[in-house]
């Protein structure tokens, strides 16, 4: 039985690694030709910056994984600090279904404390960013 078919109803890639290389090629190809500027003036869906007009510690992610795309790590972590390790996470599950249950089962593992820091740290963002966005909005 393939590794891919262990879930009747989930959504998977096919069971050849060429298939998904090429797939994520293809992705990553076309999201590095596309122009910075369409992905900036695309409209917001995010509910909580359209609720609340600020934004939710996502916001920016596409914006990231553009930049990362085009060969951009300094902006792609200016746009969400996340971004890029979030990118290789999914790239990881995508690739091949074992890498990320593997992973998965590692970050599990972690201690407590790591894992608290790793939260901390991305709502310690969030909140700067939060921040921000209110200044200018009182501006």
């Amino acid at each position: 039985m393939r590794r891919d078919a262990r879930c009747a109803g989930s959504l998977t890639m096919p069971a050849r690694s060429g298939h998904r290389t090429l797939l994520i090629g293809a992705v990553a190809f076309a999201a590095a030709l596309m122009p910075r500027r369409a992905i900036v003036r695309l409209p917001t869906v995010c509910p909580v910056r359209l609720l609340t007009g600020y934004p939710c510690p996502t916001c920016g992610m596409t914006r990231s994984w553009h930049s990362v795309a085009r060969l951009d790590p300094g902006r792609a972590v200016r746009d969400h600090p996340f971004g890029p390790i979030i990118l290789a996470a999914i790239a990881t599950g995508a690739w091949s279904p074992t890498n990320a249950d593997a992973l998965t089962a590692r970050l599990i593992r972690l201690p407590m404390r790591v894992k608290a820091v790793a939260l901390a740290a991305w709502l310690g963002w969030w909140g700067s960013r939060l921040l921000v966005a209110h200044r200018l909005k009182r501006a």
